[in-house]
């Protein structure tokens, strides 16, 4: 089950899909705004974690999954999964957790998102692009890779303002999840870039030492954006996990 990050929608996943589906099934979400649920302009102000939790909860009912899954989040994707567990725990058989935190925002971290919030829907993408792509990828891929930062801005121009400002806003009151992932009684993958500004290594190393049964994966050459940045040893961290739980 994977779940993407902010801004993007299900798509950001294309890399990972034809070798994933080689293991077995392969289910992607579209959060609450974004991509194919898109809402049509009826997005709300706020678009919690947990309601994105329950949102994904649904799509797996709509689904008629019932069986417990390998739960994939991506950044944003991965705090929703926090939610997820909290909320919807016997659906969960593993957790692997991509360029994501257990963190809550400091305060000045989620006022950022609230300003980012308040001026989107008047200024539109150029804001967000000018504001994440720098820390979306690594130095060496802003300056030197076109096709990868080309890809990252289509994905952000693809989303709805409104859910831009909500997801924003959102993910600024979430709640710090450290204790829950140490007392996570599941397998856990994180995986992290070895440039990522956002889920900085150094927190990730000190969070699955604490953690009962986690696996740090470094992607070299990668910033945030693993998924894009260096798509091989992305797709053989997430494949040698799942292949070792089966």
């Amino acid at each position: 089950m994977l779940v993407h990050g902010f801004p993007f929608h299900s798509g950001m996943w294309s890399e990972q899909i034809g070798p994933l589906r080689k293991i077995g099934r392969v289910i992607l979400v579209d959060l609450l705004g974004f991509g194919a649920s898109a809402m049509n302009g009826a997005t709300p102000a706020t678009l919690t974690m947990d309601q994105q939790a329950d949102a994904v909860a649904a799509a797996l009912d709509y689904l008629k999954v019932r069986e417990p899954a390998t739960y994939v989040g991506f950044s944003m994707g991965g705090y929703v999964g926090w939610s997820f567990v909290r909320r919807h725990r016997a659906r969960v058989d593993s957790l692997i957790m991509c360029n994501t935190r257990a963190l809550a925002d400091t305060p000045d971290a989620a006022q950022a998102r609230r300003d980012m919030a308040n001026s989107v829907e008047g200024k539109g993408h150029k804001l967000v692009i000018d504001a994440l792509l720098p820390r979306l990828v690594s130095p060496r891929t802003l300056s030197q890779r076109p096709d990868v930062c080309a890809r990252v801005v289509d994905l952000i121009e693809e989303a709805q303002l409104a859910a831009i400002a909500g997801a924003q806003r959102g993910m600024a009151e979430r709640p710090d999840s450290t204790q829950l992932a140490c007392e996570l009684d599941l397998p856990v993958l994180a995986i992290v870039g070895e440039h990522d500004a956002i889920s900085k290594r150094e927190e990730l190393e000190a969070l699955t030492g604490r953690m009962r049964d986690a696996t740090l994966a470094v992607i070299p050459d990668a910033g945030h954006m693993t998924v894009f940045e260096n798509t091989t040893a992305t797709n053989r961290a997430l494949g040698e996990f799942i292949n070792e739980l089966r």
